[in-house]
């Protein structure tokens, strides 16, 4: 077996270099890995490129960086020429590791190769799973778990498919003659603007509601059997659309899917707060949603600015802001 003077080659863009050199740091200080960094092995003076293709040949393992910046030039030719001394020799590894703010593998221009490894994904560069994660690739063993006995929290409790309108009377439906108008009983948060006024001409489509303000837990009467259902109903039924739509979402790994609802649960759980909620608690969860799939953005953000889903003013304000920036 071939003896390697590192342990790991750092592979990356320099312009997300501060990203890299953290976890570089990290993996020698933390994990006792032996790391080559450009910036730390090259010596001033010496044919760079050379160097370089010396010290590629010397690592065991190369994790391949891709962050915001995307792949330069001579951060190609490190990728093709990892990739090709892997195909050579099996006992060499290839990580990919995707940094906070990159885009998606598959928007990426990136080989074949590459794309059917297992992927080492930061959201936050802090999060230590994460991080055990790529210090156990770089050792080429399984992550394993990551909780101490007695740490392991319940996770969410998944939301239940809706339930078919044969089986609705959990609701505690009420029939209510509207004359093809809406009918909102209960408590109405009206700081959004008047409900309805004489001189005001409110129209809904086909089947649908028409609100002006906020309407926060509220009684809603929907749909062409006036049926009665509270906000929160609602709030949970739009919310388990989301989670239909990360679970139909392509090219997506069950942990991905999941981090994806830990998320939207984090920002529905915040929202409960009220007036209380933390705006930049909110526009982490939704900007961490963006960089990991920008598609499951737009919904989530759709649905908080939906009268009827029940989120409050915080997230509404958030989302807009979200949006605004996107555009």
């Amino acid at each position: 077996m071939p003896d390697y003077s590192y342990d790991i080659f750092l592979s990356h863009n320099s312009q997300d270099k501060p990203a890299v050199k953290w976890l570089a740091a990290k993996l020698e200080d933390e994990a006792g890995l032996r790391v080559f960094l450009d910036i730390w092995n090259l010596v001033p003076g010496d044919p760079w490129q050379e160097d370089l293709e010396n010290a590629l040949e010397a690592s065991r393992t190369v994790a391949v960086f891709l962050g915001p910046a995307g792949i330069s030039g001579w951060h190609n030719e490190e990728l093709r020429d990892a990739i090709n001394r892997r195909v050579r020799d099996p006992q060499r590894r290839v990580i990919p590791v995707l940094l906070p703010g990159a885009a998606r593998p598959e928007e990426m221009e990136i080989p074949n190769f590459l794309e059917r490894l297992t992927w080492v994904v930061f959201q936050d560069l802090g999060d230590e799973d994460v991080f055990s994660r790529l210090v156990a690739g770089i050792r080429g063993e399984a992550p394993g778990r990551s909780d101490k006995p007695g740490e392991l929290a319940p996770p969410p409790q998944p939301s239940s498919a809706p339930t078919p309108k044969k089986q609705e009377p959990a609701m505690s439906e009420k029939h209510i003659h509207t004359g093809g108008g809406a009918y909102v009983g209960g408590n109405v948060n009206m700081s959004g603007g008047d409900f309805v006024g004489r001189n005001k001409v409110v129209k809904a489509e086909s089947g649908g509601v028409a609100i002006g303000g906020n309407v926060s837990g509220s009684t809603i009467i929907t749909g062409s059997q006036n049926t009665a259902r509270t906000s929160v109903n609602l709030q949970a039924e739009y919310i388990q659309q989301i989670f239909e739509f990360i679970e139909k979402r392509p090219g997506t790994s069950p942990y991905e899917k999941e981090d994806l609802k830990s998320k939207v649960d984090d920002i529905l759980n915040e929202d409960t707060k009220g007036a209380g909620a933390d705006e930049g608690f909110i526009a982490h969860r939704l900007r961490n949603i963006q960089a990991m799939a920008p598609d499951i953005l737009a919904v989530v953000l759709a649905t908080i600015g939906n009268p009827v889903a029940g989120f409050g003013l915080v997230a509404k304000k958030m989302a807009e802001k979200i949006k605004a920036d996107a555009d």
